[in-house]
């Protein structure tokens, strides 16, 4: 595939980062404060249904743009904040789902808190290891 269509690909899928960013946002914040027309603990399905499209949508994507045999052919320093854009999406998705399940029994509350805990901290351990490659190539690159 030739160079030029991965870039135009990788614009795409980065405009639409914004947009699922924002469908996520919007999923926290209704978690938080609570949508007025549901009584407590009675999310409505459709919050769900955005919710588990936005994570089976967003960790798989941003796990293969990092580790992709086709995403190989962009460097990593080009494609690193997108991939990684998608992966925070799922993790604002974790912790919503952790204060959306408050309402709903203690038990569902102590499953997703360290849920959400566990995909932070392998979070930042992706982070720490693409910044650690990034500072080796420059090294590298520019002795």
């Amino acid at each position: 595939m030739p160079e030029e269509r991965i870039y135009n690909e990788l614009q795409k899928y980065r405009k639409a980062l914004f947009v699922v960013l924002g469908i996520a946002g919007t999923l926290l914040f209704t978690a938080l404060v609570g949508d007025t027309r549901f009584y407590p603990g009675d999310a409505p399905c459709g919050w769900f249904g955005l919710w588990f499209l936005t994570t089976v949508a967003c960790i798989p994507l941003g796990i293969v743009m990092l580790f992709g045999s086709w995403w190989r052919e962009i460097p990593l320093e080009d494609r690193r904040w997108t991939a990684m854009g998608y992966l925070l999406v799922g993790f604002i998705n974790f912790i919503s789902l952790a204060f959306l399940a408050r309402w709903y029994s203690i038990a569902s509350y102590a499953f997703t808190i360290p849920l959400a805990f566990a995909y932070g901290i392998i979070l930042l351990i992706i982070t720490a290891r693409l910044n650690a490659v990034g500072k080796e190539e420059k090294e590298e690159l520019f002795p």
